[in-house]
């Protein structure tokens, strides 16, 4: 009965395919212009225009960019289609056809209406698309479904429910979503079946029938293939309690997890019967190579370049507890740290750290030398997320070079800091974003009293999005905000503690840390307030080189009472890019065009490692 239920619709789909043909066929008798044997006489000619119309909503661009006669935007020819083809326009009605009757549309019809012009050789092309009617779902009827699992319900994204337009991928989304649901739910081994039920050539009806089987529970767990020291460290990464339900999902988290730690690198939860009900969880894991060593360039905060290179033992203290030494060198901006880790303190999925770092920043400004040791504790949610929180205890020394001489406090002795910060990354590339963003709010506070002079409060958010417009083109954004005010008998923040702009990562039009507030001799004395905003269009030029266009826009002010955004500069520009193996290595030309400060150039050239954002 139920295979007959699918050769019922299997014929629906085919008979239906059959009478756009039969239709197809009348219109060539009827219409000279339908006929593709007469469309060979166009052969050759420039297509001025190829034009969907009637497609449902949000699939235009799904069937146009994958039919031959849409061509491609070019950058110094702008679009540039292929010469008209009979056999190419009959495989693009096909492929809108086959799309359309995945999407729920099996009896649509695609109709070309062309516009030749005979003394110019060129000819127009629009598609002309009658999706007819949908097949719409009528019921969904559970068999078999366990008494102790509750059914998900209607409203869930990856169900189809009464009233929604049947689609192959829906179908195949609702298969994987409810065996995920049952498998999530102890039911190791259950089985589903969702058969299609023809009511009518436009509605079809779901009985999803359910073989769950025995409810399992994990009984016993063991670890192999990794140094026995790591073991403790695996199970508690594993955070799966012997005597707990089965989860499919808690597995994949678990075998993520233990990736994550960098100690495995090769991690495989599988599971084994060892009677009705219960379950052997075997991790088979490989360490990893716990020596590594790394070195990179690029353009971080606001530094045109900086050298980074660091050596790392992951496990040179046993049972995950690691080292890290390294250090930065840039023009303006040296450090050297060494820092001791363990994994799982508060968390599964933390690691906790215990650094000392010196930092030596010479600016036009002023001089300042840091001595620092804090603990932090990183939180590594899933989904590429991260979170720190962590107390410093900084001596810092400040010398200042300003002829003002209550611009820059100097003379500064110690630092109690207290800061978090989250980062949330859906990005689809870690060098190379063409699509999703990520989201970072950072927060410190230190506090006044004894021998802690600087106290102040600092905030600060940033949001970059990024946006594919087609195969070459994307489209990516960002701004930041921030703020700080100096607390108890503090009448500023520390120098290096301040905002500053200008710059390749924040402000092209402008040099590095020229945006904002200056002292009496001209240098960024730096402020208490930021607003940077920036939008740039990338393009893929020819091998690996790319173009971008940008406008970048920003001010920073001393004092939070100053700060107007009616204050705010703009400038727009050009960046060069080369995809290396290092990141895309940028070159590029910005034009101030609105609050430029005097005596700051009205053009700028610009070099960066990376992208700005």
């Amino acid at each position: 009965m139920d295979n007959n239920r699918t050769r019922r619709l299997l014929l629906l789909l085919i008979g239906l395919s059959l009478s756009t043909v039969m239709f197809t066929g009348v219109c060539l008798a009827a219409d000279p212009t339908w006929d593709p044997r007469a469309w060979t006489r166009y052969n050759g000619w420039e297509v001025t225009a190829f034009d969907l119309s009637g497609a449902p909503p949000g699939m235009d661009s799904e069937l146009a960019g994958g039919l031959e006669g849409t061509g491609s935007w070019k950058l110094l020819t702008g679009m540039r289609r292929p010469p008209f083809n009979a056999g190419k326009l009959l495989d693009d009605l096909r492929r809108i056809r086959y799309h359309l009757s995945k999407a729920g549309y099996p009896a649509s019809m695609v109709v070309p209406v062309l516009t030749p012009d005979s003394a110019a050789r060129t000819i127009g092309v629009l598609l002309e698309i009658d999706v007819g009617p949908s097949v719409l779902v009528t019921d969904v009827r559970y068999h078999g479904w366990p008494g102790d699992v509750a059914r998900p319900e209607s409203d869930e994204p990856h169900l189809m429910a009464p009233g929604d337009t049947f689609t192959a991928v829906a179908y195949d989304e609702m298969i994987v979503f409810l065996y995920l649901w049952l498998h999530d739910a102890g039911y190791a081994l259950a089985e589903i079946e969702v058969i299609l039920d023809v009511v009518s050539d436009t509605q079809v009806a779901f009985d999803v029938r359910v073989e769950a089987g025995e409810f399992y529970r994990i009984t016993d767990i063991e670890i192999q293939g990794c140094s026995e020291d790591l073991v403790p460290v695996a199970r508690r990464v594993m955070d799966i309690p012997v005597d707990s339900e089965f989860s499919a999902s808690r597995l994949a988290d678990a075998a993520a997890d233990l990736r994550s730690t960098q100690l495995f690198r090769a991690a495989e939860l599988v599971t084994e019967t060892r009677a009705p009900g219960e379950l052997l969880l075997r991790a088979e894991l490989a360490d990893a190579r716990m020596r590594n060593m790394q070195a990179s360039i690029g353009t971080w905060n606001d530094n045109p370049w900086m050298v980074r290179a660091g050596w790392s033992h992951r496990n040179l203290f046993s049972r995950g507890r690691g080292i890290y030494t390294g250090g930065t060198y840039a023009t303006h901006v040296q450090s050297l740290g060494v820092a001791y880790y363990w994994l799982g303190w508060l968390s599964p999925r933390a690691r906790t750290s215990l650094a000392t770092e010196w930092v030596r920043e010479d600016e036009d400004a002023y001089l300042s030398e840091e001595y620092r040791v804090e603990i932090i504790q990183s939180f590594r949610p899933r989904n590429r997320a991260l979170s720190n929180l962590g107390i410093g205890l900084s001596n810092v020394d400040v010398l200042t070079r300003s002829p003002d001489d209550d611009d820059i406090p100097d003379d500064q002795d110690w630092l109690l800091e207290f800061w978090f910060d989250r980062k949330w990354d859906w990005t689809n590339h870690i060098m190379f974003p063409t699509r999703g963003g990520y989201f970072k709010i950072g927060l410190t506070y230190a506090p006044s009293g004894g021998p802690f002079k600087s106290a102040y409060v600092k905030t600060q958010a940033d949001i970059a999005m990024y946006q594919p417009l087609d195969e070459k083109f994307v489209l990516a954004g960002r701004l930041r905000l921030g703020w700080s005010r100096p607390l108890g008998e503090a009448t500023d923040l520390l120098a290096n503690r301040r905002f500053y702009a200008g710059g390749f990562n924040t402000m092209r039009g402008y040099e590095r840390r020229q945006l904002g507030p200056l002292d009496s001799s001209n240098n960024p004395r730096g402020g208490q307030v930021i607003a940077l905003a920036g939008v740039e269009t990338r393009m893929r030029l020819v091998g690996k080189f790319d173009l971008a266009v940008f406008a970048d826009s920003g001010q920073v002010w001393r004092e939070r009472a100053e700060a107007e955004f009616g204050e705010l500069a703009l400038a727009v520009g050009v960046d060069i890019d080369f995809r290396s193996p290092l990141g895309p290595i940028r070159v590029g030309h910005a034009w101030n065009i609105e609050g430029l400060l005097p005596g700051r150039p009205r053009t700028l050239w610009h070099f960066g490692i990376g992208y700005p954002w």
